[in-house]
Order: structure tokens, then sequence, then C-alpha cells
């Protein structure tokens, strides 16, 4: 049994390897054409404002994914349907609220 443990582990690894990989090709498919799109001034704005972003999309989705699939993997009462839908809307409404508080804060993050 220990193993099976090691092989799965070792595919686990390899699958997230490959999804990392996949989304750095993707980032860097959509930069490309953006920096012939927007020029450097655009990038500029675009490089003074994408910081905030990101703080956000952390906030908001950082260690939810993690925090669901450990209870998946430890449920034992087969709620994984459960867990998924709770894990969507806390995610759903985390998003929501800090767009709210990035649309109402724009101007003045826009001044600074």
């Amino acid at each position: 049994m220990l193993k099976s443990n090691k092989k799965s582990f070792a595919l686990n690894a390899t699958l997230l390897a490959i999804g990392g990989l996949i989304c750095k090709i993707i980032g860097a498919v959509y930069r490309i054409p953006l920096v012939k799109l927007l020029s450097a001034s655009g990038m500029g704005l675009y490089q003074t404002a994408f910081p905030i972003f990101t703080i956000l999309l952390t906030l908001s989705s950082g260690g939810i994914a993690q925090t669901i699939s450990a209870l998946i993997n430890q449920d034992e009462n087969n709620a994984t349907r459960g867990i998924v839908n709770a894990g969507f809307w806390v995610v759903t409404l985390a998003t929501f609220s800090l767009s709210i508080i990035l649309y109402f804060l724009s101007p003045i993050l826009a001044d600074i």
C-alpha cells in the first residue's frame, strides 16, 4: 500500500507541475499581444494597477482551493458535492465583495 501512495503522490505532483506550466504559457500568450496593443505608456499604467488586482485576487481565493481539497480528501460521508458547492459560494461572495470595494475605491487609487 505504501508504493501506491508514492505513485499517487508522484502523479499528483506531476499534474500540478504541468498545470503550473500551462498557466505560465497562458500568461505569456496574453501578455505579448497586450504589450503591442497598449504601448509603453499603457503598460506603465497596467503595471501600476496590476499589483492591486493580484492582492485582491489573493485575498478572494487564497487558501480556499487547498482547504476544499483537504476537506474532500478527508471526507468520509460522501459530502463532496456539498463541500464543492459551499466553496464555490464562498469564493463567489469574496470575489463579489472585493470587486465592489475596488469599484468604490478606484477614484482614490487612481489619484494615488
